[in-house]
This record gives structure tokens, C-alpha cells and sequence, in this order.
């Protein structure tokens, strides 16, 4: 699998497919969509999040593997994140994860 995060300010995630918010504190993390997974085809996925000015959120592409996730692909850093990932057919979840700050994000997705 190919990705390319970028830590360059996204413009918007309203150009994705799926949208879901969510609030994080210094060191908490939650799975997308709602703490669940879904199902997607092989081809190209697309994800962008925006978050708090200052805040270093992480944004990680998980695929279900036998009984438990594995990061295929990973946006790291302060700023808002953008990932393009070439993926096989599964069972993917994103994870938000706060490195440091706090507050609301957005995270817009787009599957095959």
C-alpha cells in the first residue's frame, strides 16, 4: 500500500463522502465511524481531518486482520492532516488520536 499524509492545511473535508465530528482531550483517541468499522472495496480511500489550531492529532488508517487492527497507513503531527492510500478489499476503521491539545475535530472519508 502506498500513502501520502501531508501535514498542509486541508481546506475543507466537505468535498468527502463521509463526515463524522468528534472532541478529544491530551491524549485520548477514538475510532471512526462512531467506534466502529466498515467495509470497503479495493481502490483508492481518501481522508482529510481538521483540527484545533495548535493541536497535534494523529490520524491513523487501521485494517482488521484476523482478530485485531493493524495501521496501514499514518498522518502524524501538528495541523490538519490529509491521507491517500491505495488499499485492498477489508474491514478498515480510522482512529483520531490527540498527541497533545485538545478540543473538536472533523474527519471527512472517502471509500471505493
Amino acid at each position: 500500500m502506498q500513502w501520502a499524509p501531508t501535514d498542509a492545511p486541508a481546506a475543507s473535508c466537505d468535498d468527502q463522502a463521509v463526515l463524522r465530528h468528534g472532541k478529544l482531550r491530551n491524549g485520548s483517541a477514538q475510532a471512526q465511524p462512531n467506534g466502529g468499522a466498515f467495509r470497503a472495496n479495493a481502490g483508492p480511500q481518501t481522508a482529510c481531518l481538521d483540527v484545533p489550531d495548535g493541536a497535534a492529532f494523529d490520524l491513523f488508517l487501521q485494517r482488521l486482520s484476523g482478530n485485531s487492527f493493524h495501521t496501514v497507513a499514518k498522518a502524524t503531527g501538528t495541523g490538519d492532516k490529509t491521507l491517500s492510500v491505495e488499499a485492498r478489499s477489508g474491514i478498515y476503521r480510522y482512529v483520531v488520536a490527540a498527541a497533545s491539545g485538545d478540543g473538536s475535530y472533523t474527519l471527512g472519508f472517502t471509500t471505493p
